[in-house]
């Protein structure tokens, strides 16, 4: 059932993502031999699906560019990088605070730091938005409340809580913090009315807000540029598959260029529609959020520094690494986060892109 992620209705979303966190159906390992130009096999955890991870699949630009992905929903951010240190994901799609925090802290939910490494961005967040139970107006109504994230020291969670502190709301004190797993599972239990609220991006915010849910802040009050999402993988792996790496990023760089070209508007939404419970209404809605600037796709699937510098500086707010670290140099590829390496032999075998000719990455 795992390796069918996609394929689901919402309501059985959480039920089968969590069989995948407890490991009792696995992914098999990929074929093929490191590093060869020979048609690569990849295997990638997501939480959500983008529209350029959809037109990648549907416009053919893997195809393109010798690349088979087979994607898996993943249950949250201690299995997604649990799997990818044991070889049953190739690469993760996952909040830049998570690798952030399984490659510093040795004390991660994982239980030891992993070599792994960003190589590429996704998004600016995906218009991630703090959502309530109906009744509640104003952010300080979470008063007394309880709130869910998917891990408490990873992920999407400083938000969280950077937004309650600047509504004058401290965690542990003025509210509760309760693990719920990724955003489809959350916003799940939302619906159920398992907690209070919760933070949600990528259409799901949308989707609650239509089944009575309260839009109360996001995280353009809190930081901008926002680093949402980004491509990790571990080292090792990514040394010995440096071929597929390039071909994958140069195949996402064009679907990410092809989503944000207005003349594909309407066959993007229509992408949209093919997936579970998206009327055409909704679609448009999601389109307009995924190709807003500073919201949405990052143009050319950069690993934006300064939003990248903000995601650091928020868990640096809450206490959130073991050891002092400086930012300045983590932001930069000096500090061991990302390897640019892959992203600019990636654009070397694509044209320069009209919009976006200064990329600071290339």
């Amino acid at each position: 059932m795992c390796r069918r992620p996609f394929a689901l209705t919402l309501v059985t979303l959480a039920a089968v993502w969590s069989m995948c966190a407890l490991g009792r159906v696995a992914p098999a390992r990929a074929q093929g031999t490191p590093g060869s130009d020979a048609s690569a096999a990849l295997r990638l955890g997501l939480f959500t699906r983008s529209l350029a991870t959809l037109a990648a699949q549907a416009e053919g630009f893997y195809a393109a560019e010798g690349v088979a992905v087979e994607e898996f929903a993943v249950s949250g951010s201690r299995q997604a990088f649990e799997f990818l240190r044991d070889g049953l994901y190739d690469i993760v799609l996952a909040s830049v605070d998570n690798p952030v925090n399984f490659r510093l802290n040795p004390h991660n939910a994982a239980g030891a730091a992993l070599d792994v490494r960003m190589f590429m961005g996704a998004d600016y967040g995906m218009n991630l938005t703090l959502v309530a139970q109906p009744g509640m107006t104003r952010v300080e109504d979470l008063r007394g409340k309880t709130l869910a994230v998917d891990a408490p020291d990873s992920g999407f969670a400083f938000v969280l809580y950077k937004i309650m502190r600047l509504h004058g709301l401290e965690r542990g004190v003025d509210y509760a913090v309760v693990s719920a797993g990724g955003t489809p599972a959350r916003f799940s239990a939302l619906l159920a009315g398992q907690f209070d609220a919760t933070l949600l991006n990528s259409g799901f915010e949308l989707r609650a807000a239509a089944a009575g849910r309260v839009l109360l802040d996001s995280v353009a009050t809190v930081a901008s540029p926002y680093l949402g999402q980004v491509f990790s993988s571990m080292v090792p792996w990514l040394a010995d598959h440096d071929d597929a790496v390039v071909r994958f990023m140069r195949a996402y760089v064009r679907a990410v260029r092809w989503v944000l070209d207005p003349s594909n508007r309407d066959a993007a939404i229509a992408l949209l529609v093919t997936q579970p419970n998206t009327s055409a209404a909704l679609a448009e809605q999601i389109y307009a959020v995924q190709v807003a600037d500073g919201v949405g796709l990052i143009p050319e699937a950069r690993i934006d520094r300064k939003g990248l510098y903000n995601v650091l500086a928020l868990r640096a707010e809450f206490n959130g690494f073991e050891t002092h670290e400086n930012l300045r140099r983590l932001s930069t590829p000096a500090g061991g986060l990302f390897d640019l390496g892959f992203y600019r032999e990636a654009l070397r075998g694509l044209p320069r892109h009209a919009e976006h000719p200064d990329t600071d990455d290339r």
